[in-house]
C-alpha cells in the first residue's frame, strides 16, 4: 500500500531511474532510503546544539518557566503536584513530571528542564520528516525538516524550561504514528499514535486538537485503516483518560476541573472585528516571526490542494485548527502556534519539492515527445526546443536551491536576532540575576518560624524554597494566582499571618504616587509601594535591610533594584 498522498512509483520522486545492473539498482535504493535519514540526523545534531546556545545565553526565564519548574520540585519533595502547598490546578502535569524525572540525573532544575524542551523540539525534527516523507515523499520531508531546524519562533521557545519543544514533539509523534498507522491498516501504530497522543494532552491542554484532526486522517483513509469497532472506545481512552484523571483530580482537590475556566471567565472580551482582525493576522501570518516561510507555507498549500489533497487538508488543517481555537482564547500570543510550525515547515519544503518536480516532468515532456515534435517543427527546432526546455529546467533548480539556502540564511539571522533580544528582554525580569542574590540572603537569614512575603510569584518561589506569600496577583501582566494578603492593613495582616521579611522589585512604570521613600531608596520603590496598596505610615514602618542592584545595557541601560524590608512588630 502507498504512503498516504505519498508519491507513486516512477512520478518524479525517484526520476524514474531503473539501472541494468542490479548491483547499482540496489546502491541506488539503499541510497534512497539512507540519504534522508542521515540528512534529517544531521539536522536533529544541529538544532541540539543550536537549542543549548541558545538556552545558555538566557540567565531568566518566563513566569511559566518558573511554574514548571516549582511544580516539579514538589513533586520530587513528595509534596504532590503543589505550588506553595496548594494543588495546581492550570497546566497539565506531563512536562512538569518529566523534569522531575531529569533533575534525578541533572542536579540543576533549570538545565534538566531546558534540555527536556530541547530534546523535544530536536525529535520533533524527526517526526516532521516523517509525517513529509508519507505525504509528500523523502525530498519534501527532508526539505520540511530543514525548514523547521532553523525556524525562529520555533527555536526560541523550544530553548527555554517550557512545555512547546516536548508538547510538538508529543503532537506530531502523534500525528505520524496516526496517519501511518491509517494509511498502512496498522493497528498498533494507530494505538501508539492515540496514547502519544494522551501524553501530549497531559502535556498541553492544546492537545485537545488531536482529537478533530485524528478524526480527519481517519476519515480520509477510512477505507484502508481497516479500523474495528472496538478500537474506537480503546483509543479515545488513551487520549483522554490521563487528562481526564487529572480534571477528576482537581474537581476533588478543589472543587473545580481547571484553573483555566477561571481564568477565562476573568479576562475575557468582546470579540468585535478588530480584535478579530488582529488575531487572525498574528496567527495566520505573523506569529512564525517570519513572513519568508509563512509566504512560502501557503503559496505550498495551493500546490497541495491541487496535487495532493489529502496532505492539504491535513496539514492546512492542522494550522486552521490552532489559528481557529485561540482566536477565541483572551490572550494573543505567538508562543500558541508553535505546534503547528511542523505542518507550516512541511507546506513550505513541499513547494519547493514541488516546484521542482514540476520544473522536471516539463523537461521531461519535451524529450518523450521528440519524435512527434521533430514531424511539426522539424529537427532542428526540436532540437533547440529540447535545448531550451534543458536550459530552464537548470535555471530553475538553481534558482530554487539558491531560493532555498536564501531561506534558511534567512532563518538563521532572524532567529539570532529574535532569540538574542528575547534573552535581553528577559533579562531583568523578576529582578535578573539580583533574584537569586535575593535568595541567597533569605536562605541565611531567614530564622526556622519566619515568613517571607513578596510582590515577586513563581520566580522567586523557585530561587526561594521556603515559605512564601503574595502581596500582589501574579504574574503582573496576567494574572493567574491571586494575592494571598492585601490592602488595607497590609502589613498587620503579614505581621499576624508571620512574615518577617517583605521583598519588593516588581516591574513597576513610573508614575507620580502620593509616598514618599528615603534617600536610601530609588524612587520607583514609591510605585512599587503604592501598587501595593501603602499607606505613608505603612512604608515608614518598614525596615530596608537589603538592596540589591543589577545594571543591564539592553534594550536600553538601565538598573533594577530589589529591596528586603523587615516588617517591625508593634
Amino acid at each position: 500500500m502507498s504512503a498516504p498522498g505519498g508519491p507513486e512509483r516512477g512520478n518524479g520522486e525517484d526520476g524514474g531511474f531503473r539501472a541494468r545492473d542490479p548491483r547499482v539498482q540496489k546502491a541506488y535504493e539503499v541510497a534512497r532510503t539512507v540519504v534522508p535519514l542521515v540528512l534529517v540526523a544531521g539536522l536533529m545534531v544541529t538544532a541540539f546544539l543550536l537549542l543549548r546556545h541558545y538556552f545558555y545565553l538566557h540567565n531568566e526565564y518566563t513566569t511559566d518557566s518558573y511554574y514548571y519548574m516549582v511544580l516539579a520540585r514538589s513533586m520530587k519533595s513528595g509534596l504532590g503536584y503543589t505550588v506553595r502547598g496548594s494543588a495546581y490546578t492550570l497546566y497539565p502535569p506531563g512536562y512538569s513530571f518529566l523534569i522531575m524525572l531529569a533533575s534525578l540525573v541533572i542536579k540543576d532544575m533549570a538545565v534538566a528542564a531546558g534540555h527536556i524542551s530541547i530534546l523535544g523540539a530536536v525529535f520533533a525534527i524527526l517526526f516532521t520528516f516523517l509525517i513529509g516523507k508519507e505525504l509528500f515523499g523523502r525530498v519534501a520531508g527532508v526539505l520540511g525538516a530543514a525548514v523547521l531546524t532553523f525556524q525562529p519562533a520555533f527555536l526560541k521557545w523550544a530553548c527555554l524550561p517550557m512545555a512547546e519543544g516536548l508538547f510538538t514533539l508529543g503532537f506530531t509523534a502523534a500525528v505520524y504514528l496516526w496517519l501511518s498507522g491509517c494509511a498502512r491498516g496498522s493497528r498498533a501504530r494507530r494505538l501508539g499514535g492515540a496514547a502519544v497522543g494522551g501524553f501530549a494532552l497531559l502535556t498541553r491542554v492544546q492537545g485537545l486538537l488531536l482529537f478533530p484532526l485524528l478524526a480527519l486522517i481517519l476519515l480520509l483513509y477510512w477505507k484502508d485503516a481497516e479500523i474495528s469497532l472496538w478500537e474506537v472506545p480503546v483509543e479515545l481512552a488513551l487520549v483522554g483518560l490521563p487528562f481526564g484523571i487529572f480534571l477528576l483530580r482537581n474537581l476533588i482537590t478543589t472543587g473545580h476541573l481547571t484553573k483555566y475556566s477561571d481564568v477565562y471567565t476573568k479576562h475575557k472580551s468582546p470579540l468585535t472585528i478588530g480584535v478579530l482582525r488582529t488575531r487572525v493576522k498574528t496567527y495566520g501570518w505573523s506569529a512564525t516571526l517570519d513572513k519568508l516561510v509563512m509566504g512560502l507555507a501557503y503559496l505550498g498549500a495551493a500546490l497541495a490542494l491541487i496535487r495532493k489533497w489529502k496532505a492539504f487538508l491535513i496539514l492546512f488543517g492542522w494550522i486552521a485548527m490552532f489559528v481557529g481555537f485561540h482566536i477565541f482564547w483572551y490572550w494573543t500570543y505567538e508562543r500558541y502556534m508553535v505546534p503547528a510550525i511542523p505542518a507550516i515547515a512541511l507546506l513550505a519544503g513541499y513547494f519547493f519539492q514541488q516546484t521542482g518536480e514540476l520544473s522536471y516532468r516539463a523537461m521531461k515532456l519535451t524529450w518523450d515527445k521528440r519524435e512527434q515534435i521533430s514531424g511539426k517543427i522539424g529537427s532542428a527546432g526540436a532540437a533547440l526546443l529540447r535545448g531550451t526546455a534543458v536550459v530552464l529546467f537548470a535555471v530553475v533548480i538553481v534558482a530554487l536551491a539558491g531560493g532555498f539556502a536564501y531561506t534558511i540564511g534567512h532563518e538563521i539571522d532572524r532567529g539570532r536576532a529574535v532569540i538574542r533580544l528575547h534573552s535581553s528582554e528577559l533579562s531583568d525580569d523578576y529582578g535578573g540575576k539580583a533574584l537569586f542574590k535575593i535568595a541567597e540572603w533569605l536562605e541565611d537569614n531567614v530564622k526556622d518560624g519566619q515568613k517571607v512575603a513578596s510582590d515577586f510569584g513563581p520566580d522567586l518561589s523557585y530561587a526561594y524554597d521556603g515559605p512564601l506569600y503574595y502581596v500582589q496577583p501574579v504574574p503582573s501582566g496576567d494574572p493567574i494566582e491571586d494575592a494571598d494578603y492585601k490592602a488595607p492593613g497590609l502589613l498587620d495582616k503579614l505581621s499576624a499571618a508571620g512574615v518577617r521579611y517583605l521583598v519588593v522589585g516588581k516591574d513597576s512604570q513610573p508614575r507620580p504616587v502620593d509616598l514618599v521613600v528615603g534617600p536610601e531608596l530609588p524612587p520607583i520603590f514609591a510605585v512599587r509601594f503604592a501598587d501595593m496598596g501603602l499607606t505613608q505610615a505603612e512604608v515608614d514602618r518598614l525596615k530596608l535591610v537589603a538592596l540589591f542592584n543589577e545594571d543591564y545595557a539592553l534594550p536600553q541601560p538601565h538598573e533594577v533594584d530589589i529591596g528586603v524590608f523587615e516588617i517591625p512588630t508593634r
